[in-house]
């Protein structure tokens, strides 16, 4: 799914108070960084599964997390022409 897809959410998600949309908006774009080959981006998935752990959503925390060691973190896409 591509980057501005989850770039207009957060806009919303900060006018409407939406905190953990928001928080998943940014996880999603952190995997498509870390997809695309930024290995750093890696770290920002797991700021996001501790913000999870700090608004009290282990289970949102918990799905992430999940998602991340199953589907992409193996997963990086060589785009180097």
């Amino acid at each position: 799914m591509p980057k501005f897809t989850y770039k207009k959410p957060i806009s919303l998600c900060l006018k409407y108070n939406k905190i953990d949309i928001e928080n998943d908006a940014y996880a999603h774009l952190a995997i498509i960084s870390y997809l695309e080959g930024d290995i750093d981006a890696e770290n920002d998935v797991f700021d996001c599964i501790e913000r999870y752990h700090s608004m009290r959503r282990p289970n949102l925390a918990e799905d992430l997390k999940s998602d991340w060691e199953t589907f992409f973190k193996d997963s990086i896409v060589d785009t180097a022409p």
